[in-house]
């Protein structure tokens, strides 16, 4: 019986520890994130920037001002700039909506959802699945204490 518990505890053990060591919450000027271990961040102003150890996987997070405008204005505006497809409105969602772009041969997924007054800007670059898979953890980790972008990211 002893034998069977110990092994119950290495495995849960080991389990504990490798989620641990996946994520790690950041907290930055207007929001939280858990970022995956060895992924570098920046902020500047609201504009955070992550990119993998590897450099080969790179997310783009804002949090800004939306004035009058919708989801669906501020993403027309921010396809247009970058050459990007006209934004379509993913369903199931509360308007936010997806386009691509090609920048500089870099191809970026980008999301742009608004809410009372905010707009929260999500692009990804990055080709592989690996990439996607922690952008997506990203993106569901996003939090904060601040309930009008609590609100915005939910």
């Amino acid at each position: 019986m002893k034998v069977q518990y110990g092994i119950l505890f290495l495995v849960i053990s080991a389990l504990f520890l490798n989620r641990s060591a996946l994520a790690a919450p950041v907290r930055f000027n207007q929001f939280n994130a858990d970022i995956p271990a060895g992924w570098l961040s920046h902020e500047e102003n609201r504009l955070v920037l992550l990119s993998s150890e590897k450099q080969d996987c790179f997310v783009t997070i804002m949090v800004d001002n939306a004035g009058d405008a919708s989801g669906e204005e501020i993403a027309k505006q921010a396809s247009a700039k970058l050459g990007g497809t006209p934004p379509q409105r993913i369903e199931g969602t509360r308007g936010t909506y997806y386009f691509a772009a090609d920048v500089n041969g870099v191809s970026l997924e980008n999301t742009i959802t608004a809410d009372q007054g905010l707009f929260l800007y999500f692009a990804v670059a990055g080709e592989t699945q690996s990439c996607r898979d922690a952008a997506d953890a990203i993106y569901t980790s996003l939090n904060s204490d601040n309930p009008t972008v609590k609100q915005l990211l939910r």
